[in-house]
């Protein structure tokens, strides 16, 4: 047996049990789940976390939030530093 059919059988096993109960409480229905948003999210709740102990909650939400707004604000400096709004317009000009 090769390492991907190992690899294989043994994941089938582990996602799909006929002998585990259907779970009894499946969480609330968000509907369509936003990918991207949700791993951001849980990205900055680890980090948050790991560096500086800071369990995930309403400081961490107040903290993310004051971070997006300071990468607008660099972005938004007139520097001539590459990835820049202002960089990229001066390349154009």
């Amino acid at each position: 047996m090769s390492l991907t059919d190992h690899l294989l059988s043994a994941t089938s096993r582990f996602l799909y049990n006929p002998e585990l109960p259907p779970p009894s409480n499946p969480g609330p229905q968000k509907g369509q789940v936003k990918a991207y948003d949700e791993i951001k999210k849980v990205t900055f709740e680890n980090i948050g976390n790991l560096f500086a102990n800071i369990e995930p909650g309403p400081l961490l939400d107040i903290l993310d939030r004051l971070f997006v707004g300071l990468l607008a604000g660099v972005g938004a400096q007139k520097l001539c530093v590459p990835g820049t709004a202002y960089y990229h317009a001066i390349q154009l000009c």
